[in-house]
């Protein structure tokens, strides 16, 4: 088994906890470093709720902060969506660990340079801090093997009828991105709103008897409110598969597209435009998951609470 060294750039938020959790159960994952960015909530909570996290998952990995706002406007939260503290109320110690006193964006260049292009890069939140090293180091592409970003859509949105939330929160950086040049896999919710856990799903997991056991309950039954109020009744974890897709390439399935981000029509704004039928000719640019296989995706669940 191939162990990646990988980088997770994340807004914690409830499904940024258990995707973590996911990562950490993983052998075949090294977290080389978590860099926060401003999304879910602002960046004191969501770097206070990254150190917290890996204190209590024991993860061996620093905690970077980055980006505390968008570029070129200020930041719009989803802080409604992730309950008291972000993390759907659960209560974790508070981590008297601080971060590394770097910026993210030099610590991801950094970090790509001296792994010699084996780095991944997991984003699950506003592409912000891959912005920010791209501009600052335009070799940046050369040093990275591939971004997974959990982001955007060939249809609907989630923010807005157009737009997915976390391309929508940055979407300057987000174009920044899709124009890197760097291999990019795009976890939409083209397969983020089919990977989903029903009531039967949930209550096998909760019957493993693991230390992680009472917090995912806690957090999947706060989603499962949230989800009942929007009038569906399956959970789902965005940011989880998108680490899942990492740990397991044959979960999704990909199509290799060309895209690009609206970034002027406010009405638009964050719109994912993927060129499915490659009307425009093109180069791809991004592969984009359109299906997956949610009961492989339920079974890395159940192994992650198994041990």
């Amino acid at each position: 088994m191939k162990v990646l060294s990988v980088i997770i750039d994340t807004d914690p938020g409830v499904d940024d906890f258990v995707a973590l959790m996911l990562a950490k159960q993983n052998p075949q994952l090294k977290i080389e470093g978590i860099t926060t960015v401003a999304g879910n909530l602002g960046s004191d909570k969501v770097t206070q709720n990254a150190l917290n996290i890996v204190e209590f998952l024991e993860l061996e990995a620093p905690v970077i902060r980055g980006a505390r706002s968008p570029l070129g406007h200020s930041l719009e939260s989803a802080e409604a969506f992730h309950g008291e503290g972000g993390l759907g109320g659960v209560k974790l110690p508070q981590s008297n660990q601080k971060c590394i006193e770097q910026y993210a964006w030099d610590f991801i260049y950094e970090k790509a340079v001296s792994l010699k292009g084996e780095l991944e890069i997991i984003a699950l939140g506003p592409l912000t801090n891959l912005a920010k090293a791209l501009k600052k180091y335009p070799d940046l592409f050369q040093h990275v093997k591939t971004i997974t970003f959990m982001g955007g859509s060939t249809g609907r949105g989630n923010r807005t009828p157009f737009a997915e939330f976390n391309i929508w929160a940055d979407p300057l950086a987000a174009q920044i991105v899709f124009e890197s040049g760097i291999p990019l896999k795009m976890v939409g919710l083209d397969v983020t709103t089919k990977g989903v856990l029903n009531e039967t799903n949930m209550n096998k997991l909760f019957e493993y008897e693991h230390p992680y056991k009472e917090v995912v309950k806690q957090l999947l039954h706060f989603l499962q409110q949230l989800s009942k109020q929007m009038g569906k009744d399956t959970v789902m974890l965005h940011d989880a598969l998108a680490v899942a897709s990492v740990i397991c390439p044959p979960l999704l399935t990909y199509t290799a597209c060309y895209g690009e981000v609206e970034i002027h029509d406010e009405k638009y704004r964050g719109q994912t435009r993927i060129d499915l039928e490659h009307v425009t000719r093109k180069q791809p640019n991004v592969e984009v998951a359109i299906a997956v296989d949610t009961p492989r995706f339920i079974h890395l669940l159940e192994e992650m609470l198994k041990y």
